[in-house]
């Protein structure tokens, strides 16, 4: 691991840097002097998200001395379920610090700028992922240990078990996120990935959007962030079902 003194005190930063903004926030409104919206609402959601993912890559950086190091798992390389709960992380988070901030805008204290509802869906389309990463993870633990690490190695990668792991995690790739996860079937596209990967982008961005719709013209308190359709929740749900389940399959039987 490569944390240092310097790492801490950038998080210590951030910390203060978003208190700064809380208080900034205070000083500041939602409108023109003619009652026009002066999209302040907007900046503070892009504030927040640049804030977030500025701060994930110094902990990628000290943890594994990449900025992308926060996607990096136990077998060194990118993952699709570390990807996926980072992405809903910072969608998460970056929706509520900035209605936050919006709410101190529109004249609320700290306290009520936090009264606002966060849909169900939002919640357990969360939850999905976060269930899914827990999943992968129990999966590929059970894989890695039906048979002893050996020494074969085939296009940069090594076998442990059944998964096909990299050395060392400079070596991590971002195609790793598509490939399969056994060492027999690791030079071949997982589909499965590839689905949840896209479903993830258009589901996220569509999401943002939504938020940022929300909060361009807010020149009131925002009661509730955007609600997510029903139908793209079932359709989450069956995607990680068909990948965990596509992942369990992985090398059955074999050694």
């Amino acid at each position: 691991m490569a944390w240092t003194s310097w790492h801490t005190a950038t998080v210590i930063a951030f910390v203060a840097v978003f208190a700064a903004l809380c208080g900034l926030a205070t000083q500041l409104g939602l409108t023109h002097g003619n009652g026009s919206p002066n999209h302040f609402g907007l900046y503070s959601l892009v504030i927040v998200g640049i804030l977030l993912l500025a701060l994930m890559i110094v902990v990628g950086y000290g943890i594994a001395s990449r900025p992308d190091g926060i996607l990096i798992d136990s077998r060194n390389r990118v993952t699709l379920a570390n990807f996926q709960l980072v992405v809903w992380t910072l969608v998460v988070l970056a929706a509520v610090g900035g209605v936050f901030l919006t709410n101190v805008m529109a004249g609320k204290n700290a306290v009520d700028a936090f009264d606002f509802t966060v849909p169900n869906e939002l919640w357990l389309a969360m939850g999905i992922s976060g269930a899914s990463y827990v999943g992968a993870k129990a999966i590929r633990n059970t894989q890695g240990q039906r048979a002893k690490t050996k020494t074969n190695s085939r296009g940069g990668m090594v076998q442990r078990g059944q998964l096909a792991v990299r050395g060392k995690k400079s070596n991590a790739r971002w195609g790793d996120m598509f490939i399969a996860d056994g060492f027999s079937d690791e030079l071949h596209v997982d589909i499965s990935k590839v689905q949840m990967f896209f479903f993830t982008i258009i589901l996220a961005v569509g999401y943002l959007a939504a938020v940022a719709n929300l909060l361009i013209n807010a020149t009131a308190p925002v009661k509730s962030l955007p609600v997510l359709n029903q139908a793209f929740v079932i359709v989450l749900v069956l995607s990680h079902g068909g990948y965990l389940g596509r992942k369990a399959t992985d090398n059955v039987g074999s050694s």
